[in-house]
């Protein structure tokens, strides 16, 4: 599936960094159509800047997974997004 923008909600700004909650049917990853695949977020490039990070809940139905996204690339040219280490 597709992004869809109005499930991508800023819920808190610290500096020039901001942390977005996105919640979803989709999955991960798979075939083209994964919140992880290439293309994915490239339709919010004017909202997500290179440090923010995204709260992302995917498949909200019987079973559901938290992950946490690092925006490291935005542009026009698309967004692009990493696992930050945790520690």
């Amino acid at each position: 599936m597709a992004l869809d923008r109005t499930k991508l909600q800023c819920i808190g700004v610290g500096g020039s960094n901001s942390l977005y909650m996105y919640t979803t049917t989709d999955v991960d990853t798979g075939g083209g159509a994964g919140v992880e695949d290439s293309g994915y977020f490239d339709d919010a490039y004017n909202d997500l800047r290179v440090g923010d990070f995204i709260l992302a809940n995917l498949n909200t139905g019987t079973s559901r997974e938290m992950k946490i996204y690092a925006v490291s690339a935005s542009s026009s040219s698309g967004v692009t997004i990493t696992f930050p280490t945790i520690s």
